[in-house]
């Protein structure tokens, strides 16, 4: 009997796309193992608790929770900024009566050393909350991955919950994985699913201890270059399906970025498909090459201790109207969300 893993990447607001797909998949037949990265990692957590149908509520209410808010200082820093480009364009006469105000503006933004020292520009407390309200650790029932980034030892991590048989793949994983990795427990449930989407610029680091003698930074697993589908073969699948979130090729121009943050999403969501597709294609190769009876010596050594896998894989043939940061556009999510329902009834073998 196959061994059944899905691969989930980031993407920000388009993970609605994502949880469009799983619902489809799920209904055809569930998963075993369950690999996320960033937004992933969430929709990973979910449907690794076989709570697939909270997906749909989950993506068609997120506009109205407010997932992405600057941190007080950023948002003070912001008022004084545009009150300050407000106050330049008035007439001499009028200036002299804002000047109250800015200076209450600035006041407001607080320490600026605390500005300039800052980790990250949003507030993580509402993905927290989120999180809180969605995902339990003791309702794991199906193999869960998630990838992140320790900033601190400069490598990647994987933090894994083994369930059922899986659990006897466990010890192969803990070999093959290629990165280190750390079990995930009820204590740290949450803090590994905001370590795998603390994208940089955005978000700060995520502080956990995993037993070495200091605390120890966590971000966003595709900085550091992870293979979430090894992974998931490492974990025992023999049969992978991945979900892209951006078209085969010549995908349309996303809109223009409006800060900063704009950019590093962006930068971050163009790595992380890249890497996805330049994984799947190796797994194709090793699969042909494993399949192939005159395949050289050579290759064949390097092959050792590979297997075939099956591989699928769900994408939008068209760039989905989403930037990473429109969390709060509620129809272009709900249009993803469909989207993604529709294309996942029909996965493609690669």
């Amino acid at each position: 009997m196959s061994v059944r893993a899905l691969v989930l990447s980031g993407g920000g607001a388009k993970g609605a796309y994502e949880a469009g797909v799983i619902t489809s998949l799920w209904k055809a037949q569930p998963f075993d193992i369950i690999v996320g990265t960033s937004i992933g990692a969430m929709n990973a957590a979910i449907t690794a608790q076989h709570n697939v149908a909270a997906l749909e509520p989950l993506w068609t209410t997120v506009a109205s929770r407010n997932v992405v808010q600057p941190l007080p200082t950023v948002a003070h820093a912001e008022a004084f900024l545009q009150a300050f480009s407000d106050w330049q364009s008035l007439p001499p006469i009028a200036k002299a009566s804002h000047i109250p105000h800015l200076t209450l503006l600035w006041m407001q933004v607080g320490s600026k050393s605390a500005l300039f020292t800052l980790l990250g520009a949003f507030d993580d407390a509402p993905i927290e909350a989120l999180l809180k309200q969605f995902v339990d650790f003791n309702a794991l029932s199906s193999t869960l991955i998630v990838t992140s980034t320790n900033i601190t030892t400069r490598v990647a991590a994987a933090f894994y919950a083994f369930a059922g048989a899986a659990s006897a793949n466990l010890p192969a994983f803990q070999t093959n994985a290629g990165v280190p990795t750390a079990p995930i427990s009820q204590l740290n449930y949450v803090d590994v699913l905001k370590a795998s989407a603390a994208i940089p610029a955005a978000f700060s680091p995520v502080v956990m201890n995993l037993g070495s003698s200091a605390p120890e930074l966590f971000v966003d697993g595709g900085v550091a270059n992870n293979t979430p589908i090894g992974l998931a073969i490492a974990a025992g699948a023999d049969d992978v399906t991945v979900i892209l979130l951006e078209p085969p090729s010549n995908p349309a121009p996303s809109p223009p970025p409006r800060n900063l943050v704009d950019v590093a999403y962006a930068c971050y969501d163009v790595m992380q498909q890249k890497i996805l597709e330049v994984d799947l294609k190796l797994a194709g190769l090793t699969n042909e090459m494993l399949s192939a009876p005159l395949a050289p010596q050579s290759m064949r050594g390097r092959l050792a201790g590979k297997r075939i896998v099956g591989l699928q894989y769900v994408r939008p043939q068209s760039a989905l109207p989403l930037s990473v940061l429109d969390f709060g556009d509620q129809s272009k999510i709900d249009a993803a969300f469909a989207q993604g329902v529709a294309d996942g009834e029909h996965p493609q073998t690669f």
